[in-house]
């Protein structure tokens, strides 16, 4: 008797222990919107071949100010994503050229349209930028 009325309190211990609420998360925080000094930069993205085919692209990255000077030494960082399967992109850094330019190569195996997720940053300069292109 005296190990059943044990169980059923160690039972009645972990019923409380997990009925309990988890904390209530406060209030989401915003992101700030950009300052309206914050540094941009224009990025513009080719390829080659041009227009991209299926198999190995030249992915061309080219960054300039807003004076339209080449923006040199930052780091590039290129992700991608296929819009109609998911789990087909990559996400790599670009190697600088010089004047600007930034390039990697990647194989795309399938056709369709491709989003391409570019980061600069080189301080204080830190912009996104989202284009898309279609392989044939």
């Amino acid at each position: 008797m005296r190990t059943l009325y044990l169980t059923l309190l160690f039972g009645l211990g972990v019923l409380v222990a997990c009925g309990q609420a988890a904390p209530t998360p406060g209030p989401p925080t915003a992101i700030p919107p950009p300052s309206p000094t914050r540094p941009t930069a224009t990025i513009t993205l080719t390829t080659l071949p041009d227009p991209p085919a299926l198999g190995e692209v030249e992915l061309i990255i080219t960054v300039t100010e807003p004076s339209g000077q080449p923006v040199n030494g930052a780091d590039v960082f290129v992700s991608t994503d296929h819009s109609g399967m998911s789990g087909m992109g990559f996400f790599k850094t670009a190697e600088g050229q010089g004047n600007g330019k930034y390039t990697l190569k990647e194989y795309f195996g399938m056709s369709g349209d491709w989003r391409f997720s570019i980061r600069v940053k080189k301080s204080p300069l830190d912009v996104d930028r989202t284009l898309r292109l279609r392989f044939n």
